[in-house]
């Protein structure tokens, strides 16, 4: 799971950049200022989900790991995979209508 929510969570980043490259400052300034700002608040949020995540793993005993496993939800997760998945519709579709 530590590895699902690190590909999920740098492809998110790379989704988002390459989403942003594809607006350019010039076409759209405002909309390119507000993701920009968007995005490193962004960027800061999920650094520290992340970062949170992995020290709560690392703090957890094996017994309370097994008790972990069959409650949590994986929300977390899911919503990294969510977002890393808008980031790639966003940048196909912008590129089908910006080239």
């Amino acid at each position: 799971m530590k590895y699902k929510i690190l590909f999920c969570f740098f492809g998110g980043i790379l989704s988002y950049f390459n989403f942003i490259d594809l607006l350019k400052e010039d076409d759209f300034p405002i909309l390119y200022a507000i993701l920009t700002e968007f995005g490193i608040i962004f960027l800061v949020g999920m650094s520290c989900f992340t970062l949170r995540y992995f020290v709560k793993q690392w703090k957890m005993n094996p017994q309370n790991e097994k008790e972990e496993k069959e409650n949590n939800t994986h929300l977390g997760e899911s919503i990294l995979l969510l977002i890393y998945l808008w980031g790639v519709i966003f940048y196909l579709v912008w590129g089908f209508i910006k080239y």
